[in-house]
């Protein structure tokens, strides 16, 4: 799997469980810059973005990205 395509599916799980208004918000404009030795570096819009995805969604994007991983 490209890191592009693990993007997008990340994108697809977190789709389902929030709202529509708050996926648009946040992941929106997100886009993935590198994965390397599993680092996965994520492109976001500002700082604002970057700090509230840090703060709210960590946790569900690394949970996700282990799930992946494993299947």
């Amino acid at each position: 799997m490209t890191k592009d395509e693990l993007w997008q599916a990340v994108l697809a799980q977190i789709q389902l469980s929030i709202s529509p208004a708050n996926f648009s918000t946040w992941f929106r404009n997100t886009d993935v810059l590198h994965l390397k030795n599993g680092e996965f570096v994520i492109s976001v819009p500002n700082s604002f973005a970057k700090e509230w995805l840090e703060n709210k969604y960590n946790k569900v994007i690394f949970k996700i990205l282990r799930g992946l991983d494993e299947g």
